[in-house]
């Protein structure tokens, strides 16, 4: 155990997952409050805060029958953090949105076994079983298969993916990585257990040497290597970096063109406590609290404006949270903010942040009962090989399906050792589900997958097959295993005959996922074996973009350098339909000055008008930060004097 001192003299016991305060340089002045009044403050806020959670948490079932990572995942991880630090909560309402989080429809098992249960599932189902795993939850056949589907999701980088657009939330793959960690050191078990901590080490070195670009990918830095178990060493950077980022006014922004808020502050404060172990009485955690005190509305909320742009996210409707069109990141800042204000309670380390919370909520016997999975494939998806082959040489079907078509063999796809006994028993390698999936598809999509990939090709499995993945309806298993970072995978793919432009008919190509994914490296491996920068372009409408303009909006200068090189066209048009320029100016919060100069330079324009009548100069008026604004108005002015 190391000790820290605290700000008033006190001895502060700092578990030993922490980094002694000393080693951040904190001053030990009184801040303008005294920790006891601010304690008062934070305990009030608290309590404040509290009702109109869980209110509106019910009220978002009411409305919809998905669970989401800002009501239900960090929702009940709020109510859950407040209760352990002993704040009254609505104890029925909890348990209601625990067992609502955690209902699952009859076909439940087959939309985890083909990766597909929820939009970007590696941070909503994570954020799912976190927030059901913090009031209580117990480990559950749901939970095992969240557990193996998410392990099936991890990258040969060792991190995990998001593909949505939503930030902060749901944008980034430090937050997906974190989540995923800690999803799986709370229901990791049985024959999961032990590829467990072998994939947290593997994400542990990922987040180690990613760098982080904005607030969210350094919280989620700090919380994600707390989750892995990091020493204080390892830990201590990464700490500097975030304090180093705290506003004059107490609070965190969550970019810097814009003003601290309840979200970016919040889960500031819960990262730097609990996994640098900086104790609640350091003066930069008071002023982060009482910026969280001073700014919360008279109801009891914090108002966080949203970064919501062009066709992200559900339609917002009333959830009983206030602040209209802010609502669901209002309601998540508040969950932090809840958390961070709670902390200063009582000193120590949360079980549900941190630990493992005592299992209080048990769930259904049976659950592969709800639906019509055989013996045979729940033993491929839950069991051993020994398993299966006990039931094989009982007569057992390799060939029998679901209602929508999956096989045995799609249960086990990811598993070399099931998929030889499968197809030695007849299992068909080109079956394909309703949905287009199939077993070379859910292989090729499988972390550690490789081997019964090959052997499925080997088997005559066809390469070209299109199915769901992701944000992909009509995608192959070489776009799969390219974005996965599987090249050795995709060379033996091509080698098979699959196509580097993807399947005919649709315009979810290699290179669209690759783009989408931001994966500059896959870019350039794709275009070295013939792939082309502007490959989407034979399906391009008003509302398709170019592959140019999603690296464009979405702020990745290394894919726009590399599909410029490759010769993409610089002023084809993408959404509303904007050019790559436009987009590149027009996205407030992804704006890239070296792509908007790297687009330049190539010769785009930035007086060319949309069919709406805008131009990158019109649009950068309205939305871009001075620094962008002054480049575009300089090539504006340059690209008249050229015409005159």
């Amino acid at each position: 155990m190391h000790v820290a001192f605290g700000v008033t003299g006190a001895v502060i016991a700092v578990l030993p997952f922490v980094v002694a305060v000393t080693s951040f340089d904190a001053t030990h002045a009184r801040p303008p409050r005294t920790v006891e009044a601010t304690r008062h403050a934070a305990a009030a806020a608290v309590e404040k805060s509290l009702p109109l959670l869980q209110a509106s948490a019910d009220t978002w079932f009411e409305k919809r029958t998905c669970s989401s990572c800002h009501h239900q995942g960090l929702g009940l991880l709020a109510i859950a953090a407040a209760r352990e630090q002993g704040f009254a909560i609505d104890t029925a309402r909890l348990q209601n949105q625990v067992k609502r989080t955690s209902r699952m429809v009859p076909s439940w098992i087959e939309r985890y076994v083909t990766g597909d249960p929820s939009i970007n599932e590696s941070i909503g189902q994570s954020y799912r079983v976190i927030g059901i795993g913090a009031a209580g939850y117990a480990p559950s056949e749901f939970t095992d298969a969240v557990v193996k589907m998410l392990a099936g999701k991890q990258q040969m980088s060792g991190g995990w993916p998001s593909y949505s657009r939503r930030p902060p939330l749901e944008d980034s793959e430090f937050t997906a990585t974190a989540v995923s960690i800690r999803a799986l050191r709370l229901y990791g078990r049985g024959p999961t257990a032990a590829s467990v901590e072998s994939r947290i080490a593997r994400a542990q070195h990922w987040l180690l040497g990613a760098r982080a670009v904005d607030h969210e990918d350094r919280v989620m830095q700090l919380l994600g290597l707390g989750w892995a178990g990091s020493t204080p060493m390892q830990v201590e950077p990464f700490a500097k970096a975030l304090l180093a980022t705290q506003g004059d006014d107490g609070g965190w922004s969550q970019i810097p063109t814009r003003s601290s808020d309840a979200y970016a502050t919040g889960a500031a404060i819960v990262a730097l406590n609990q996994v640098a172990g900086i104790p609640i009485g350091d003066p930069r955690l008071q002023r982060a609290l009482n910026y969280l005190t001073a700014s919360q509305q008279p109801d009891g909320s914090w108002q966080v404006v949203t970064r919501r742009a062009r066709g992200e996210g559900l339609p917002y409707f009333e959830s009983g949270y206030p602040h209209g069109e802010d609502q669901f990141i209002s309601y998540a800042g508040a969950a932090w903010a809840t958390i961070a204000l709670a902390l200063s309670q009582r000193e120590h380390r949360l079980d549900v942040v941190m630990g493992r919370p005592t299992p209080t909520v048990v769930a259904p016997a049976d659950m592969a009962a709800v639906s019509d999975v055989t013996p045979l494939m729940w033993a491929t998806w839950n069991g051993s090989a020994a398993d299966v082959k006990r039931l094989i040489d009982g007569g057992a079907s390799a060939r029998d399906t679901t209602r929508s078509g999956l096989t045995p063999l799609m249960f086990a796809a990811g598993d070399i050792a099931k998929v030889r006994l499968l197809v030695a028993a007849g299992a068909d390698v080109n079956a394909r589900t309703s949905a287009g999936y199939s077993p070379l598809l859910l292989a090729s999509a499988y972390d550690g997958g490789r081997e019964a990939a090959l052997l499925l090709l080997e088997r005559g499995a066809s390469p070209d097959v299109k199915g769901r993945t992701g944000s992909f309806w009509r995608t192959t298993p070489l776009a799969i295993a390219v974005v996965r970072g599987d090249t050795l995978l995709a060379q033996a793919l091509l080698a098979r005959g699959a196509n580097v432009h993807g399947a005919a008919d649709t315009p979810e190509t290699p290179m669209l996922a690759a783009t989408w994914y931001g994966d500059a490296a896959a870019v350039r491996w794709l275009l070295a074996r013939g792939a082309s920068a502007d490959d989407g372009e034979r399906f391009a409408s008003g509302d398709t973009p170019t592959l140019l303009a999603i690296a464009a909006e979405d702020g990745r200068p290394d894919v726009v350098r590399v599909m410029l090189a490759s010769g993409a066209k610089v002023d084809g048009v993408g959404p509303g339909p904007y050019t790559p320029l436009q987009l590149a100016v027009s996205t407030t919060d992804r704006g890239d000055a070296a792509i908007v100069t790297q687009l330049l330079a190539a010769g785009a324009s930035a007086t060319l008008a949309a069919k709406d009548g805008e131009t990158a100069l019109t649009l950068a008026r309205k939305w871009a930060p001075p620094h962008i604004l002054s480049v575009i108005e300089a090539a504006a002015r340059d690209g008249v004097r050229r015409r005159e």
